[in-house]
């Protein structure tokens, strides 16, 4: 796997791609991860999963203090793992949260990504204030030739309830570490076990 970072990305090869901050890369995450493994594989495609740093809630100054279920080095651990191509981290900065939708496809996905495939959920939000959504992205995607697949929310068992990075972190924060492992489709002791070496 490839870790890409900063201004200066140009991937040269056609791809599949998934964008979302992906904390914990929990079962929700991992569902749409490996949906987009499959498109590329069907469409012979290079895979791209997209992150940001820092996290949005920080840089508009939502949370004083953020903690991260996973460290960055947990995480590029679990996507080589499940052998990504690219791992791309995106500065967040004024210029990304200024981008209408359209602007973030052009100049982000197809100029800096090129690409072919785009997997989104089905409550996916992008562009400034958030107002590009699945329905936005379907248009935009056809508009660009750009194949899209829209991925159904993974909800949690006897409740319906989203399975959400927030919702683990609180998990975590209240010690029940086997149910946020549930959650997270991995045991979340083992994984951070060499936090503390």
């Amino acid at each position: 796997m490839e870790y890409l970072f900063g201004e200066n990305i140009n991937i040269p090869m056609p791809t599949a791609v998934v964008v979302g901050n992906f904390d914990g890369l929990h079962i929700g995450h991992m569902k749409l991860i490996n949906t987009m493994k499959h498109v590329a594989h069907e469409k012979h495609l290079r895979t791209v999963v997209v992150s940001f740093s820092p996290h949005p809630l920080v840089y508009f100054e939502k949370v004083e203090q953020f903690e991260k279920i996973l460290l960055p080095e947990e995480k590029k651990h679990i996507l080589q793992h499940h052998e990504i191509d690219y791992y791309v981290e995106l500065p967040f900065n004024k210029q990304l949260a200024d981008m209408a939708p359209i602007e973030f496809f052009d100049y982000v996905l197809i100029t800096k990504l090129n690409c072919a495939a785009f997997i989104i959920g089905s409550d996916y939000c992008f562009g400034k204030n958030r107002e590009g959504n699945a329905e936005t992205a379907t248009k935009i995607c056809v508009e660009r030739g750009i194949h899209i697949k829209n991925v159904p929310m993974h909800n949690c068992e006897n409740t319906g309830k989203k399975v959400s990075s927030s919702l683990i972190r609180a998990l975590i924060a209240e010690g029940k570490l086997k149910q946020a492992s549930k959650f997270l489709g991995y045991d979340y002791e083992q994984v951070t076990a060499g936090r503390n070496k």
